[in-house]
């Protein structure tokens, strides 16, 4: 409990900035909607370095809310023996009506992989329709450094499923419909600057 504290900590009040890290590593995408329930996959986009631990605050639009989070296996260090995750998620309410998760590993294993899904969130949206959007972004390489992740990564969805993921980065990042960033945009559908495009 002391090292998840130690760590929510470091999190929130570090200064100190990865070299290597780029400033956009999470991602955010519609996996499923079905009526009110919509699933927002988060990912991890850490091809320049080794991401250990992360954290987000969440705010809904009006009328969307919470119904819970899950890691998912894949690139989370999972142990098959126990049936359990490595990984953790906390979640607290903060004050301006966002919801905070810190996702940790106390045996300091790092998420495996380069990009892909490392968690679901679960809302619960009237018709289907809503925005999530996720702001406060910090990463923790498996070093310890830390460091913000400079965008504001916006997801909207609709009652049939379409989604775009948007951020205030200057440059037009390239992203699937999966919300794994692409190095370049060729042979499909793409979001590119928060709209769909056509390649």
């Amino acid at each position: 409990m002391k090292k998840f504290l130690l760590l929510a900590a470091t999190l929130i009040c570090g200064t100190a900035f990865a070299q290597n890290m780029t400033d956009d590593a999470l991602t955010a995408s519609v996996a499923s909607v079905s009526g009110d329930n919509v699933t927002i996959e988060v990912g991890i986009d850490n091809a320049t370095l080794t991401v250990r631990d992360f954290q987000f605050d969440l705010y809904l639009s009006e009328g969307v809310t919470l119904k819970g989070a899950k890691l998912v296996k894949g690139r989370m260090p999972y142990d098959d023996f126990a049936e359990a995750f490595e990984h953790g998620i906390a979640r607290s309410a903060q004050g301006d009506g966002a919801e905070r998760f810190v996702v940790n590993n106390t045996s300091g294993h790092a998420i495996t992989g380069t990009s892909g899904a490392v968690m679901q969130i679960l809302v619960n949206a009237p018709g289907g329709k809503g925005t999530a959007e996720f702001k406060n972004i910090v990463l923790s390489a498996e070093d310890a450094t830390y460091f913000p992740n400079k965008d504001v990564v916006t997801v909207n969805f609709t009652e049939t499923g379409i989604s775009s993921v948007n951020t205030e980065a200057q440059n037009a990042a390239a992203y699937d419909l999966q919300g794994r960033r692409v190095q370049k945009a060729e042979n499909g559908v793409f979001i590119i600057n928060g709209k769909k495009v056509l390649k």
